[in-house]
């Protein structure tokens, strides 16, 4: 375990494409064909390390302090930064301090749509490829079609189990680093 008191997920199996995605899929960072690997020790510590110097930075931009809180609570504890921001106004700003990795956009706001509010921050070439994930409790498959279109990257449905948003974030954060 870190010191930032995240937990590292390793899995152990015979190595084959199916389990390797199924460990990958279940929260598992790292996959052993056998314990007994030479590079078992160096790659833990090697993502301990990683994980400990810089966490991830997640923006929650979101108009419900219920659902800020809940969701900075679940990302906090898997050992991630997290910044609340309650109006789409300051999104720019707080990009611009904070420097997230990933956004969790909820879609609908009072003053400012997250629709817009995407649109408009994909306007910029710097935040062409910030991950972007819309959270709502839109159910509806043309709003999800609309949500990607504006540019988001992917859309989770409210209430949204931590184990799901945790493994979200992660894997669009890496593949995004």
């Amino acid at each position: 375990v870190p010191a930032n008191g995240s937990t590292i997920v390793a899995a152990v199996g015979q190595g084959t494409s199916y389990s390797r995605l199924q460990a990958m899929l279940n929260g598992a960072e790292l996959f052993f064909d056998r314990l007994d690997d030479l590079n078992l020790v160096s790659r833990l510590m090697e993502v301990i390390e990683r994980s400990s110097d810089d966490p991830y930075r997640v923006l929650i931009v979101d108009d419900d302090a219920g659902t800020r809180m809940y969701l900075r609570l679940v990302l906090e504890q898997a050992g991630m930064s997290v910044l609340e921001c309650d109006h789409p106004d300051r999104v720019t700003e707080q990009i611009a301090s904070f420097q997230p990795d990933l956004l969790l956009m909820d879609l609908y706001m009072k003053e400012l749509d997250g629709l817009s509010s995407t649109m408009e921050l994909r306007q910029q070439p710097e935040l062409a490829v910030l991950p972007i994930i819309f959270i709502s409790v839109e159910q509806n498959d043309e709003t999800r079609f609309r949500a990607i279109q504006a540019g988001g990257d992917d859309f989770l449905t409210k209430p949204i189990r931590p184990r799901i948003l945790i493994a979200e974030v992660r894997s669009r954060i890496k593949r995004a680093r």
